[in-house]
């Protein structure tokens, strides 16, 4: 059964019936602040269970330096595989980040549409 839906000041983000800790960007760029709520709901969510991570990036405008400093220091404690849904614009902004976490971190992979990107985590939940 998934979870409430919880809303931050940059995102709605929920638990689906497969396991999933969706987070849906909203349109407001990423700060440290939106990054500790984000750890909150995720928190409130799982506790300290770790998930396949789907970030909706389609409509993100972007991230403060601190926001991406926070995500890598704790991507790997909280997720075990992580897909982004990205726009052309979203994917220009991540820039290398990508490369870096899924070199480094766990499973990590940008996609321009929602079913692959599920897909891709599904193979991460059953290894």
């Amino acid at each position: 059964m998934a979870s409430e839906e919880i809303h931050t000041s940059a995102a709605r983000i929920w638990l689906d019936d497969e396991g999933i800790l969706n987070v849906v960007s909203i349109g407001v760029e990423s700060t440290e602040e939106s990054g500790r709520e984000f750890f909150a709901a995720k928190r409130a969510l799982l506790g300290d269970q770790r998930a396949a991570l789907l970030l909706d990036a389609r409509r993100w405008p972007g991230g403060s330096p601190a926001s991406w400093v926070q995500l890598t220091q704790q991507l790997e404690t909280i997720s075990f595989a992580a897909a982004v849904v990205a726009s052309p614009v979203s994917t220009e902004r991540m820039g290398a980040f990508p490369d870096v976490f899924a070199g480094l971190l766990i499973p990590f992979r940008v996609f321009d549409e929602v079913e692959p990107a599920r897909e891709f985590l599904r193979r991460n939940i059953a290894s």
